[in-house]
């Protein structure tokens, strides 16, 4: 609701818009525990182009993530391995990203490259999570219409 409220005072100006966004991001991050998502990352991103100041968001979860990585001989940025963890991965660097372009901060850059790697085969299976990318990547994807239709992603 943040990132779509900001979007639509980015095109009409509507001070009504602007104030939904800054309403609608402060109440996510007062009621939820879950990491920060990709919508909101953009609306944090687009409400700082808009004068907002807040890059509070990210600072506790960039500095958690770091602090995995940093401890982990493979860099993973989170304190356990679970399933569909890429795309959650994609997510801390894109907020790291964001973070970096809101606050100048570039300290934790690194972490982007670290998520990289590890996406790109520098894991514990050295294999590319990018199908089609790589010498060695997922050929067998989890996916029931692919399966059902006897396809592959090119």
């Amino acid at each position: 609701m943040a990132l779509a409220s900001i979007l639509l005072y980015n095109i009409t100006k509507n001070q009504t818009y602007y104030q939904n966004a800054v309403n609608f991001h402060t109440e996510f991050y007062q009621k939820t525990d879950v990491s920060t998502t990709v919508s909101n990352i953009f609306a944090t991103l687009h409400l700082s182009e808009n004068g907002y100041e807040s890059t509070l968001p990210f600072y506790g979860d960039i500095e958690w993530f770091w602090d995995n990585a940093n401890h982990d001989p493979l860099y993973y940025p989170y304190d356990e391995y679970f399933w569909s963890s890429v795309p959650a991965m994609v997510s801390v660097a894109v907020e790291t990203w964001a973070y970096e372009k809101i606050s100048e901060d570039s300290q934790y850059n690194a972490l982007i490259d670290y998520i990289h790697n590890y996406i790109f085969g520098i894991n514990q299976w050295g294999i590319s999570f990018v199908s089609g990318y790589g010498n060695i990547y997922p050929k067998n994807l989890h996916h029931q219409i692919l399966y059902l239709r006897n396809i592959t992603i090119p």
